[in-house]
């Protein structure tokens, strides 16, 4: 096999493996958690929907107190990350 015979053997199966990569994290679904201060408290940290606009108001609907974000005012903060949807 001549040298551009190898390399494009080569060129075909990192495209092949790269291709496979992607249909996998295309099957995998990802979701952000949120995690309020002491939500362990109210059943946090939970999934947070895409379609929420106003997360202070969601987080009212779903339990957390609006006393604790009064609370902490300006300094109110939640943790957020991704993981795979199961």
């Amino acid at each position: 096999m001549s040298d551009y015979g190898a390399t494009r053997s080569a060129a075909a199966k990192v495209t092949d493996r790269h291709s496979r990569m992607l249909r996998n994290l295309e099957d995998k679904r990802m979701m952000t958690l949120i995690d309020p201060p002491s939500g362990w408290k109210y059943g946090f940290p939970k999934p947070l929907p895409d379609e929420v606009d106003d997360v202070l108001e969601w987080l009212v609907s779903e339990g957390y107190p609006q006393s604790e974000i009064d609370k902490l005012g300006k300094h109110f903060y939640c943790r957020y990350w991704e993981t795979e949807d199961e």
